[in-house]
């Protein structure tokens, strides 16, 4: 069963994205960015993730990661992403998190990448929230 799930960040002061980074779209994990946690019913497995905002000329990137538990099914993480999603103002600015780079099955987030996609809202709005739509997936 799929858990509904909505993490809240506010982007006050966003770190700037070097133009090293902006060629290969990824930033390192760092201990700054959020965290959230997916669980399927019956003991199916999890999927973990952790995400950060950054400023992208003058723009908001999210940046995420992901990882899971041994027993989780890469489809149904796949579809967990899909439902996926960046607010801003209570409206949608980016849909679909399969862009999260998904580093498989590992015990941390140590030494990981982050895959950075950029939103049309300013740096200078204010915050963005990241949630998942409802949904139910088949095993």
């Amino acid at each position: 069963m799929f858990h509904y799930l909505r993490i809240a960040a506010v982007a006050i002061c966003l770190p700037t994205l070097s133009a090293a980074q902006t060629t290969t779209t990824d930033v390192p994990v760092t201990g700054d960015f959020g965290t959230f946690e997916v669980g399927w019913a019956h003991g199916a497995g999890k999927l973990f993730g952790t995400w950060g905002v950054y400023d992208f000329s003058g723009r908001i990137a999210v940046c995420g990661a992901v990882r899971h538990s041994s027993n989780t099914v890469s489809r149904q993480n796949d579809e967990i992403l899909r439902r996926g999603w960046i607010k801003h103002n209570g409206k949608k600015v980016l849909k679909d998190l399969r862009y999260f780079n998904d580093i498989g099955f590992v015990a941390s987030f140590n030494g990981a990448r982050a895959t950075c996609k950029v939103t049309p809202v300013p740096s200078s709005a204010g915050g963005v929230q990241l949630g998942f739509d409802p949904g139910r997936a088949r095993f």
